[in-house]
């Protein structure tokens, strides 16, 4: 599970996909990307970024919008999931403290094994470190995974 559809959690569920995992991506929002389209430059029609969404889903990932990060949340998905990825920014980072997440590096949390978590404090990140957060996180899932034998 993934939870947060901006750059990192899409680029971290797409990575997933392809590797070959089952993947569902919640987010507060109804539609994936929803917050994206603030860093769409100047003359890039917004259709454009619903494509690159919809192509990103097509990857097999299940998106289960309208889910608010509330209490109880990330505890309630992680038990049914093998991993869970939380992508929360800056807001959702009292939630990765409640749930027991540790910071490990300044911007990665963990807490139970196959738990991971990342925010950029300020969301002041740009699109491709944010991309590359989530193919870094990606990989570290998987390799969680092939180490469990999954």
């Amino acid at each position: 599970a993934v939870v947060g559809a901006g750059v990192a959690g899409l680029s971290c569920a797409y990575y997933l996909a392809l590797a070959g995992c089952a993947v569902e991506l919640y987010d507060e929002h109804a539609l994936p990307g929803d917050r994206l389209a603030r860093w769409l430059p100047e003359g890039v029609p917004p259709a454009a970024l619903g494509r690159d969404v919809e192509g990103i889903l097509q990857a097999g990932i299940v998106f289960l919008g309208g889910r608010k990060l509330e209490q109880g949340f990330v505890d309630n998905v992680r038990v049914s999931h093998e991993a869970l990825v939380l992508y929360a920014g800056p807001s959702g980072l009292a939630e990765a403290d409640e749930a027991g997440f540790q910071p490990a590096n300044g911007q990665v949390w963990t807490a139970s094994p196959g738990t991971f978590a990342c925010s950029r404090p300020g969301d002041d990140g740009t699109v491709v470190e944010a991309t590359t957060d989530g193919r870094r996180t990606a990989v570290d899932v998987v390799q969680y995974l092939e180490a469990l034998g999954k």
